[in-house]
């Protein structure tokens, strides 16, 4: 009778090795899988695995067996001071292995001017920047191609630009900041005078006749959020006159700036840095990668309409980045999708670097009272006024071009800044069979080599107390004592960052009007502050600080 018929019970022990075989071949799958991402990034397709006799000089710290220092690496990923530690125990110069993959870690400057000075060809992980920026980026050309780039890109730096467009732009943006700070404190005054008038027991007689005095207060900002807002502002503006309704006056004062391609920056520069730094994100995260490439999509389909929008202008703006771009374009010099790639970079690289060592700098003063000082006093000297009046308080600033270039201390804060926290994090060379840059032995093979600006940043070599927030080590005296590699927070040599002049007027007319205004800074009470590595360093909660006025 087939309905009286019943199959055999599996037996447990043969439950059991099924299972056991199927998570044995998974992870033999993952493994396989680990060593070809690795294969690819760390040794450009060579399908064996490497045996570098040279290699055998460099200190090669403790890792794990097999897998090497994969498992420690990827604990400590966006954690800037696991490589640091690395260097400040085993030395300058080590051998990491992955899965039995090398990678050389160097943090001395002599190798750091090699990098930046010789013709180096970019690690694999490098040329799969294409994937984000465009194959057309210049971050990606070398030769004529880059040299022809770069010229364009340079006549949108040149002084009279940033004297004219950038200054005035910067001007514009800040003054929106300041309104924005004093919104957000006069809400929180008004809240405080609110809650304290229904609290007291007199507070129903009284308020019919009076009302309520509002003093200054401090509220809790985020200023690494505010500061990024502000430079997607500033960046706009200067390369293709759009604010991303930064400057809108219907804008709320007191929240978030709305506009649908801020969140699509932060998610494709966070993500961007995740991929970088972890070459099996496309398994581990697909559906990120999924938002992520529809995130690039969008932002590049809105540059190329900036850009049609521009061109059916009949008079064309030739006067900030895109419309020397455009002209480029007309002149058959760059493609559309060149055009694209190289505005998005521009976006891209100027959307939160400054924002980031803005909000650095306010840490770092509001951690050191004999700095602020210092800065208030330079300040003070520099500006026809020592503060700013009831009626300059969220006007324009009256700061020239001539008078930030005297603000001489706040720089050397900026550059102190970058040296502890360093915007960029690192940079990558594929050295080639036969170097003996850094073995005696020549190298049989190809290898990456890494370098990480936070560990050469602390190098104790090159710098004293290397931990210890210090301005003065930017003086002309001092660094011109020092090997001009052991600094290198927009790079170095030919390719050195095109928009570092850009930054440093920005973060400079920015940072001494915040203080102008009398605005301070102090860092939140019991909040611990931690840095992190994604494509840029930045402070992992956006950098709370409390903010008053004085």
């Amino acid at each position: 009778d087939i309905h009286s018929h019943h199959s055999t019970p599996r037996h447990p022990q043969s439950m059991f090795v099924e299972l056991l075989l199927a998570v044995v071949g998974g992870a033999l799958v993952f493994i396989l899988y680990v060593r070809w991402s690795l294969q690819r990034t760390l040794h450009a397709g060579n399908a064996s695995t490497p045996k570098h006799s040279a290699l055998a000089e460099l200190v090669n710290p403790p890792g794990w067996p097999l897998l090497g220092h994969l498992p420690s690496y990827a604990n400590a990923l966006f954690k800037s001071g696991y490589i640091h530690d690395l260097h400040a125990e085993h030395g300058e110069v080590l051998l990491l292995r992955f899965l039995g993959f090398p990678l050389i870690l160097t943090c001395r400057p002599e190798h750091v001017r090699l990098f930046f000075t010789q013709h180096l060809r970019d690690a694999p992980f490098v040329e799969s920047m294409s994937k984000v920026f465009g194959a057309g980026s210049i971050l990606l050309q070398e030769g004529d191609a880059w040299r022809l780039k770069r010229n364009l890109l340079n006549q949108g730096f040149q002084k009279s630009f940033m004297r004219d467009r950038v200054l005035e732009c910067v001007r514009e943006v800040e003054a929106r900041l300041a309104a924005r700070l004093f919104a957000r404190l006069r809400l929180e005054s008004v809240s405080d005078v609110s809650s304290t008038s229904s609290s007291s027991p007199s507070s129903a007689s009284s308020s019919s006749s009076s009302t309520p005095m509002v003093t200054p207060s401090s509220c809790v900002i985020r200023m690494d959020s505010e500061f990024v807002q502000l430079t997607t502002a500033v960046i706009g503006l200067t390369t293709m006159d759009h604010s991303f309704h930064y400057l809108d006056e219907d804008q709320p004062k007191t929240e978030p700036v709305k506009d649908e391609y801020l969140p699509l920056f932060a998610e494709i520069i966070a993500e961007t840095g995740r991929m970088f730094s972890n070459p099996l994100r496309p398994l581990t995260s697909p559906l990120t990668q999924l938002s992520f490439r529809a995130a690039l999509r969008r932002v590049r389909s809105f540059l190329d309409d900036q850009i049609q929008a521009r061109l059916d202008q009949p008079q064309r703006d030739r006067t900030d980045v895109l419309g020397i771009l455009i002209d480029a374009l007309i002149q058959d010099k760059i493609t559309r999708e060149e055009l694209v790639d190289n505005l998005w970079t521009f976006v891209f690289a100027g959307a939160d670097t400054t924002a980031h060592t803005m909000a650095y700098c306010l840490y770092y003063i509001a951690s050191n009272p004999d700095v602020e000082k210092k800065l208030l006093q330079e300040i003070n000297e520099v500006f026809d006024s020592p503060s700013a009046s009831e009626q300059e308080q969220d006007g324009a600033s009256p700061l020239t071009f001539e008078q930030v270039n005297h603000l001489s201390y706040l720089r050397c804060i900026i550059l102190e800044s970058l040296r502890l926290r360093p915007i960029a994090v690192g940079s990558s060379r594929m050295i080639p069979a036969g170097s003996t840059l850094f073995t005696k032995t020549p190298l049989e093979k190809d290898c990456v080599a890494l370098v990480h600006y936070y560990a050469v940043h602390l190098n104790p070599d090159h710098w004293d107390n290397p931990e210890r927030f210090d301005p003065d080590r930017h003086l002309p005296e001092r660094a011109s004592k020092r090997h001009s590699y052991a600094f290198v927070p927009f790079g170095g040599g030919p390719h050195i960052c095109v928009g570092q002049t850009m930054a440093l007027l920005e973060a400079r007319f920015v940072l001494a009007n915040f203080y102008w205004r009398g605005f301070r800074a102090r860092l939140v009470p019991g909040h611990t502050y931690t840095s992190v590595d994604h494509c840029t360093m930045k402070e992992q909660h956006d950098m709370p600080l409390l903010i008053s006025r004085e």
